[in-house]
């Protein structure tokens, strides 16, 4: 890869400072795909992925179908911009930090607990050394459980906290952590707002973000400038999308647009955790493309890849490679195949450089190998296979790469960059320094229960469809228990009209809005990664946008239902009916967040919401007395917690409170409330504070879980990889069964004499198909 030129800076910039970022309206140079040697050909959203990208002109080498240099050219406004604007409230540049970031790590070695607190320690990275460096692209292969993810996090200061990492990490020369505003963290899960649009999107995360000494229109400016960055301004105007909403971004754009919020506050450096996995060839190009712009602006960048293109290879400028945990290459990555083939493994002509590195690394491909040696002709000569076994491949590459001249140099690159840096540090102080919480708890508050109202306006699974189904059933079960008198067992109807009211619309809810409320809680935790907001803003936010709505859906919902079965037709008790509903609803909604928040998929939120459900229906007093029911655990707590007993006796005193009844059994109403819930002073109003009261308590419940659950994801996830670890172990072992197996019913392919030390030659075209079709079964 042609080496890329370094952009020039004034001399007014001190050496620590990031070049400033262009203004949104300057001037780029078109995308152009050379007309006639280079242009693909690819379809659909690809090719409109394609256009939406920098300025990237391909040069074909004459002997090799691949992309040999690829120069990324860059317009930039030489006048002051949004970045560099001289001091005013507008100067950004003083308000989100300006300085570079050079990382320099060495001898990094992280354990993890394999068996609880008291278990063996298991060695996942060991014998780590590199750096990465302002305007370059660090970038971290190898197959899967190499350890590329855990490299990641612990340069990101991400690790688990059943993980321990050992060796040296300075940041600018010093140790440091972290903190809001210098650094941003993307991970690979696209998880953003699918009703909201592009514009909307970044427009609303800058004014969460962004200080508050920055004028709003400013704001609106530097996120146009940020859309653009990412090529996202033909699409600017389009929804998200998701898996309710058919049109929107596709996968590339999405994963352009998860980046763009996370420049809002001008990181200098940015971990990226495998962003072009599920992206087709064109749309990872074009987000390799784009994150080489970023850096050349002078940020750092560090990203995980395990099967790259060879066009986005080639926009790598360093390469960390892993093999089992171990690291055997560090370098440029233009030198990587010639290291590789010094130790003896050379890349096969037509293959390329990702894909040669991946099946000399993967451990999954001796199984692969195994099976081709059964099968195949030894005399094939087209497709080249390593003929050790991966762990014997790993140590032959380590200890190559350690004596390698690539190795002498990059150990020297990094003293050199380390004491450089470390003498910058000490005369401009160039030390990367909180920005603070970006914006004041009010004012994230109002933009947050702004995109809340704007999300659950358009979102057809939460309200218009939740509406839509309550006025049907509330339609069927009004005309079911329509015109009921005041017999003895018209009474009964009417208690089970209640019931049957208050249940329904409370299933609804469950149903309905199961979707909606894993969707937001998954946002909240992917915001809070870097952090965004406090989670008391997200339970504040979320609880005052969803009041409108959900007081709409008790007024129409009471509007329909009330009158037709012939229920007290004064004011005052149809206002608490809807108050009554309303409260119920609020209640019912925080449970099932609360649930959001223990549950691992959306599924399994609505099955414990059904649950839950059922439990409280159960405990209401409606099948069976409240003081009926067995004292211990259903009586005492759990009918207490639950608000459907207190709404279920509020409705029924609200109804049968000074009444009379044509029965000598109960005269009145008085008399059967009494009879029913053993109270002489019943209190409607009470039990709706207490309705209420329990709502705000789940919520604030669900505050405490969302922290809980912080402190507590580094465990879950700990055992979520012992486990995973075990079924993949366990499938190994079963594989390798069957292959030896396999060896003895099968007998041994002739030796050939054409045969290597260190390959194995097979070809012929259906052969070969084979080969291919065993790699996709790995």
């Amino acid at each position: 890869m042609a080496e890329q030129p370094e952009h020039s800076s004034s001399s007014s910039e001190s050496p620590g400072e990031m070049r400033p970022l262009r203004n949104f309206q300057y001037q780029t140079s078109s995308f152009q795909l050379p007309s006639k040697t280079c242009q693909k050909k690819v379809d659909g959203t690809s090719s409109k992925d394609l256009k939406r990208s920098v300025s990237v002109e391909q040069e074909l080498s004459a002997s090799s179908n691949s992309i040999s240099n690829i120069n990324i050219t860059i317009s930039t406004a030489p006048a002051a911009t949004l970045w560099n604007s001289n001091g005013g409230r507008g100067n950004i540049n003083s308000l989100i930090g300006p300085r570079t970031a050079t990382l320099t790590f060495k001898d990094l070695k992280v354990t993890v607990k394999v068996g609880g607190v008291r278990g063996a320690s298991r060695t996942v990275i060991s014998n780590i050394a590199g750096y990465a460096e302002p305007s370059k692209i660090l970038g971290i292969m190898g197959p899967r459980e190499s350890g590329k993810s855990t490299l990641l996090d612990t340069l990101a200061g991400r690790l688990t906290k059943d993980a321990v990492y050992e060796g040296e990490i300075l940041l600018n020369g010093r140790r440091q952590q972290l903190t809001y505003g210098t650094a941003a963290y993307v991970s690979n899960d696209d998880q953003l707002v699918s009703t909201l649009t592009v514009r909307e999107s970044v427009y609303l995360s800058a004014l969460l973000r962004l200080p508050d000494a920055i004028p709003r229109r400013e704001k609106m400016a530097f996120a146009e400038c940020t859309i653009e960055d990412m090529g996202l301004t033909e699409c600017a105007d389009m929804r998200v999308g998701g898996s309710f909403h058919r049109s929107g971004l596709n996968a590339g754009e999405k994963r352009r647009l998860s980046i763009a919020l996370e420049l809002l506050m001008r990181p200098p450096i940015i971990y990226l955790d495998d962003p072009i996995s599920g992206l087709d060839s064109a749309s990872a190009l074009c987000l390799m493309a784009r994150l080489k712009w970023l850096a050349r602006d002078g940020r750092t960048i560090i990203v995980t890849l395990r099967q790259p293109s060879s066009d986005s290879f080639e926009l790598i400028d360093d390469l960390i490679l892993l093999g089992r945990g171990k690291m055997v290459y560090f370098g440029e990555a233009s030198f990587a195949l010639e290291q590789f083939a010094r130790t003896g493994y050379p890349c096969p002509r037509g293959h390329n450089a990702p894909e040669h590195i991946l099946r000399t690394l993967d451990p999954a491909y001796d199984e692969v190998k195994a099976s081709l040696s059964i099968i195949l002709e030894p005399d094939r000569k087209e497709v080249v296979w390593v003929k050790e076994k991966t762990p014997q491949v790993v140590r032959a590459l380590a200890s190559s790469y350690a004596q390698s001249p690539i190795c002498k140099r990059a150990t020297q690159r990094r003293c050199e960059l380390a004491k450089k840096v470390q003498i910058v540090c000490v005369q401009k102080g160039a030390v990367l320094v909180s920005n603070g919480r970006s914006a004041n708890f009010w004012h994230q508050l109002l933009i947050l229960s702004y995109r809340s109202i704007l999300n659950c306006t358009r979102d057809l699974c939460y309200y218009w469809s939740r509406l839509g189904v309550s006025i049907l059933m509330m339609i069927i079960i009004g005309s079911m228990f329509s015109g009921l008198g005041d017999s003895n067992s018209n009474v009964r109807a009417r208690v089970a009209c209640l019931f049957v009211v208050l249940e329904t619309l409370m299933l609804v809810a469950v149903l309905g809005g199961s979707p909606f409320f894993y969707k937001n809680l998954k946002l909240l935790l992917r915001e809070r990664l870097n952090p965004h907001y406090g989670a008391a803003t997200f339970v504040v936010g979320s609880t005052v946008a969803s009041l409108p709505f959900l007081m709409v859906m008790a007024t129409v919902s009471g509007c329909v239902v009330y009158f037709m079965p012939g229920f007290k037709t004064s004011f005052e008790p149809f206002i608490f009916f809807v108050l009554c509903i309303f409260a119920s609803l609020l209640a019912v909604e925080s449970v099932m967040m609360i649930v959001s928040v223990l549950a691992s998929s959306a599924y399994m939120v609505l099955t414990l919401g059904l649950c839950v459900q059922g439990i409280n229906i159960l405990v209401a007093g409606f099948f069976m007395l409240l003081d009926d029911l067995p004292k211990v655990v259903w009586r005492y707590p759990v009918s207490y917690l639950s608000f459907h007993s207190y709404a279920l006796r509020g409705l029924i005193v609200n109804e049968f409170q000074n009444s009379t009844f044509a029965n000598i059994e109960t005269p009145n109403g008085e008399a059967l409330i009494s009879r029913v819930y053993d109270t002489t002073d019943p209190s409607k109003w009470r039990d709706f504070s207490i309705v209420l009261s329990l709502a705000f308590f789940y919520r604030f419940l669900l505050f405490c879980l969302i922290l809980l659950y912080e402190h507590l994801e580094p465990f879950i996830l700990a055992v979520k990889s012992r486990h995973r670890q075990k079924r993949v172990s366990s499938r190994r072992s079963l594989s390798q069964e069957s292959l030896r197996q396999g060896d003895s019913c099968i007998p041994p392919p002739v030796a050939s004499s054409t045969s290597c030390h260190h390959h194995v030659h097979v070809a012929d075209s259906s052969e070969q198909r084979l080969v291919s079709g065993s790699d996709e079964a790995v």
